[in-house]
């Protein structure tokens, strides 16, 4: 009878030990590798944020150069957009800035600063003065004779916001059903699913 080689147990705790080895060191590459993929993609964010902030100020100082209330205005719309979730009072300085340059019978950039400027107010928590905006903006939408669909679809979802942070649900229902019947059956797929999360998210949290 030939007899087989037999491992020792001491040989398969090494060899064990030597895969255990070898799959940490692969978790840790990997684990290297999604750190240096993520850093790289917040560099890229942060590199298009540098650029679009850059852009901002070249267009003011061309504004301030010509001395021209609208592109004045223009520039200071640009800067609140640039702002906006980003940093709250360089958005309002902004849209106060440039609505002391808007025509205010002109739609653009009038009634986006004062969009702009109303989110400031929902993002601090005063809902009241947000929800006064905003209706002054619809307001202004109809006396400019506004029709850019979007633009009021968003409005009316932001008053819808403001409704149930202010714990005014049916209010807030009432909000979401405008914008879906102006964003009509050939809107924006995203837009509706927006306004139908925001619903479900109503009834799922209204006793």
């Amino acid at each position: 009878l030939h007899s087989f080689p037999t491992r020792r147990s001491s040989d398969l705790e090494l060899g064990s030990v030597i895969k255990l080895d070898e799959m940490e060191r692969c978790g840790y590459a990997r684990a290297v590798s999604a750190i240096l993929m993520g850093l790289c993609m917040s560099s890229q964010l942060l590199c298009a944020a540098d650029e679009e902030l850059s852009m901002c100020r070249i267009a003011m100082e061309r504004a301030e150069a010509l001395g021209n209330r609208d592109s004045l205005a223009a520039a200071c719309c640009k800067f609140s957009e640039y702002y906006t979730y980003r940093d709250d009072d360089s958005t309002r300085y902004f849209c106060l800035r440039g609505l002391e340059y808007a025509d205010r019978n002109k739609p653009e950039p009038y009634l986006m600063l004062k969009n702009n400027l109303a989110y400031t107010y929902t993002a601090e928590g005063d809902m009241q003065a947000a929800l006064q905006m905003y209706r002054e903006v619809l307001g202004e939408c109809s006396r400019l004779d506004y029709s850019d669909r979007g633009f009021k679809v968003s409005v009316i979802s932001s008053q819808g916001v403001a409704f149930r942070r202010m714990e005014m649900p049916d209010s807030a229902l009432v909000c979401y059903g405008k914008a879906l019947d102006l964003l009509g059956e050939d809107g924006p797929a995203d837009e509706k699913t927006y306004l139908l999360t925001n619903i479900a998210v109503l009834y799922a949290n209204t006793p």
